[in-house]
């Protein structure tokens, strides 16, 4: 008998096991039932919660804002200034991680 989890079950044992959690910003994330859960639920288990924008123009709004909170979240899309921006987004990640009780 071949037994597999299901995705919300596989979800949240990927949050579990994550250090850290890089939630995606873009329309679809914010319009996704399972990203929105995934999120919800690494937020209540406190995991740190270090969003990444790669969409022009998106700002987080509705469940999404309030998930966030006051995170700051690294907007990484096309812009002259993303490697510095991509060094500053890993740094903070590994300060997570670093940390983090897993």
């Amino acid at each position: 008998m071949h037994t597999s989890l299901s995705i919300v079950d596989a979800m949240t044992k990927a949050v579990d096991n994550a250090a850290v959690v890089i939630p995606v910003l873009i329309a679809k994330y914010h319009t996704s039932a399972n990203c929105r859960k995934e999120l919800e639920y690494a937020d209540k288990q406190g995991k740190p919660i270090v969003p990444i924008g790669l969409q022009r123009d998106y700002i987080p709004k509705e469940w999404l804002s309030f998930v966030l909170g006051n995170n700051f979240w690294h907007d990484l899309y096309q812009d002259p200034l993303y490697s510095s921006k991509l060094e500053a987004f890993l740094e903070v990640v590994h300060a997570h991680a670093s940390s983090a009780r897993v």
